[in-house]
């Protein structure tokens, strides 16, 4: 159990809202914190303010930074030190959750691990940029960085993402795939994970929209992809129970589509229905444009990285321009899933002749004529075996889970954190991932041609 200590959320959204504002309460009704504060930008007031309103709880105080854009960092860091010390000053121990849009991680993550100073950080851990521009290859050198900090300043640092404790994923899959490896020494030779946004933008919002923007030259990667890079990371590295001395490499080839080509992508019915049909858009309002990504598909080996004997292939596609439950043209008011996200999940993993498990998991929105928010998943699992020569497996076996909602996994994250018990989504146990993370941002940049990282080592 932690010290009681008071809480600074950096960025205060309807995720926190309505997420995460009744895991503060209990905390402060369990006197792990004393209270919370939060910190935004003036430029949020208004939002803030709106959120506020309906909020379960209060905070002690909220400050606005007054510093106006993303360019001017020592500034605006020098503004939340100040605030950071009167609130110690106030209170002893603080610890902070930044829940920033992605651009702004990496300044307060790096402000925490130096100054010894508790932080979750919502996923990716930052976004890697150099001058103010995108720049995949910073990403790993400075994740060292930040981990030797934290580790040297005696800071728990953790990540907020979907798959560590997930009900499915993590409960389920991971430990039952991490039993039959060691249970039949079998390594893992494939892994394919493809996970279906179902996002609908329209050309005009790629133009204007802040949160989740594409027009800064990054894209599904470094927004909701990072889920899927974690869990292929955290699959991956069960290989090392089978291999323990071997290190590996992963080599990556890579496609992606952009926002440029979205409208040969949408069949002309339905851009007529939003008014978004725009077939020259790539040409006129969107060209010039260094876009990120809308879609991604790779394809992977996992390696010896001394004898470059292959062990795991693989693909992992993360696309967005996928079934849908949009129909309205316009952004709705109070309403987070803005372009009509609906997601789907499908991992097929086989551990060598012996296992193999077929998991699917998708939502499916309730048809009551209201807004999609908040909306279970439905999990199926199908796992083939040998029977012949597993004596404990059936050749096939079908079950449904439970529904579940994911919004579960990240509320045991922050339940943990709070109290200093969370131990599976640390900053060092993300180091793999943001290797991963790199090699497909590089193999982006060099689309069908091979790119090769480390996943061990330093």
């Amino acid at each position: 159990m932690s010290k009681r200590c008071h809480l600074i959320v950096v960025g205060f959204d309807e995720i926190v809202l309505n997420k995460y504002l009744g895991l503060v309460d209990d905390a402060i009704k369990e006197g792990v914190i004393d209270g919370f504060s939060i910190v935004d930008l003036e430029k949020e007031r208004e939002e803030v303010e709106k959120h506020l309103a309906r909020a379960l709880i209060r905070p002690e105080k909220t400050y606005y930074l007054q510093t106006p854009d993303l360019l001017h960092e020592t500034e605006q860091m020098l503004e939340f030190d100040d605030i950071a010390q009167v609130i110690q000053s106030r209170h002893g121990e603080i610890k902070v959750y930044i829940a920033t849009e992605v651009s702004y991680h990496e300044r307060y993550l790096k402000y925490c691990v130096e100054h010894g100073i508790s932080c979750l950080v919502e996923k990716p851990v930052f976004l890697p940029q150099k001058d103010g521009k995108y720049c995949p290859e910073v990403m790993v050198e400075r994740m060292n960085y930040y981990v030797e900090q934290a580790e040297k300043n005696n800071c728990h640092v953790s990540v907020m993402t979907l798959g560590r404790c997930h009900e499915i994923y993590a409960d389920v899959v991971y430990q039952m795939i991490k039993e039959k490896m060691q249970k039949y020494e079998a390594p893992l030779t494939s892994f394919h994970i493809k996970h279906a946004g179902g996002v609908c933008n329209l050309h005009r919002e790629y133009l204007t929209r802040e949160d989740h923007p594409y027009r800064y030259g990054y894209g599904m990667l470094m927004h909701g992809g990072y889920h899927y890079v974690d869990l292929l990371a955290r699959f991956l590295l069960l290989n090392k129970m089978i291999y323990p001395k071997k290190q590996f490499e992963v080599a990556f080839a890579s496609y992606a589509a952009y926002p440029t080509d979205q409208n040969d992508r949408i069949p002309k019915p339905i851009s007529e229905r939003f008014d978004d049909n725009c077939p020259d858009w790539w040409k006129t309002e969107g060209k010039g444009i260094d876009w990120g990504e809308t879609d991604i598909t790779s394809t992977f080996a996992l390696r010896d990285k001394e004898t470059k004997r292959v062990i795991t292939l693989g693909t992992i596609a993360m696309e967005q321009t996928t079934p849908s439950v949009r129909t309205w043209t316009d952004f709705p008011d109070q309403l987070y899933n803005k372009n009509g996200r609906v997601s789907n999940l499908d991992m097929e993993i086989q551990l060598s002749t012996l296992f193999a498990a077929s998991v699917k998991c998708y939502k499916i929105p309730r048809d009551d004529g209201k807004f999609v928010e908040h909306v279970p998943v439905k999990p199926h699992i199908i796992t083939r075996a040998n029977p012949k020569l597993l004596p404990d497996e059936e050749y096939e076996v079908k079950k449904v889970y439970p529904e579940v909602y994911n919004s579960t996994s990240n509320k045991r994250i922050m339940t943990r954190w709070l109290r200093d018990e969370e131990t599976v989504s640390t900053l060092r146990e993300h180091m793999p991932v943001v290797k991963l993370m790199q090699g497909i941002a590089f193999s982006l940049e060099k689309q069908g041609e091979s790119v090769v990282v480390d996943l061990c080592g330093p």
